[in-house]
């Protein structure tokens, strides 16, 4: 860190040896830095030291990539969820309409109207989940989180009981 000493290529992260904490007399020796000059009860942190920062930061940009990388595929598998789910509603909504039918007058008439209606809106989601990403979604949620957080708590309240009747 310092322009003392003679510098190296050993740095921290280095595979070199030299570049370690203490591998000579403590802290002196051969320093944070990795220079060979230096007394035994002063540490040296040498002009070496760029080197292993340059090695720790291309580390971490790889890390950073690899990151990237596999939140990516996460993101592209939720999508494809996502429209696998729009298929599942669509699919749904058209064997509702198909059930119900010719629309008959009184109580069947209106739980024929509800059921078209609830069609309707699932084809409306269907067409919702198409057209929008997960980041979209997310965006949207957070939206109405903020604007009615009643109303998303009993939402999701709902879903939770609905998945866990599902799942059992």
């Amino acid at each position: 860190f310092g322009t003392g000493g003679t510098g190296s290529t050993g740095g921290l992260g280095s595979t070199s040896g030299t570049g370690d904490l203490g591998s000579a007399g403590g802290m002196g020796g051969t320093g944070l830095g990795g220079s060979t000059a230096g007394s035994a009860n002063t540490p040296d942190f040498g002009g070496g030291g760029a080197t292993g920062t340059t090695e720790a930061a291309s580390g971490a940009t790889g890390t950073t990539n690899r990151v990237s990388g596999a939140l990516g595929e996460v993101e592209d598998r939720a999508n494809q969820v996502l429209h696998r789910a729009a298929d599942v509603l669509e699919s749904a909504a058209h064997r509702l309409d198909d059930a119900v039918g010719q629309e008959g007058g009184g109580a069947m008439g209106r739980a024929g109207d509800m059921a078209h209606r609830a069609a309707d809106t699932m084809e409306s989601t269907a067409r919702y989940l198409r057209d929008n990403d997960v980041r979209a979604l997310q965006g949207d949620l957070e939206r109405m989180t903020r604007e009615k957080p009643l109303q998303m708590l009993l939402v999701a309240v709902a879903a939770g009981w609905v998945l866990g009747k599902v799942l059992r």
